[in-house]
């Protein structure tokens, strides 16, 4: 169990450093797929920092052992 924290954890870390420093809102589920109208109610900024904000956090938790039962 502790393999596929470390796997799952790595992962999320990646993508979150990806999203934050890159604004990578391509990956930010929905947001690539809507309107340009839908866009424009969002900062992009802020919500690219939000997500990768969240994924490290929870890769911290992942890597932590957060995830694992005795």
């Amino acid at each position: 169990m502790w393999i596929a924290n470390l796997i799952g954890g790595a992962v999320m870390l990646l993508v979150g450093i990806v999203v934050k420093v890159f604004n990578a809102s391509s990956l930010v589920a929905g947001y690539n797929t809507a309107s340009a109208e839908e866009r424009a109610k969002y900062d992009e900024r802020a919500l690219t920092k939000f997500v990768g904000d969240f994924l490290i956090a929870a890769s911290v938790v992942l890597l932590a052992g957060g995830g694992c039962y005795p």
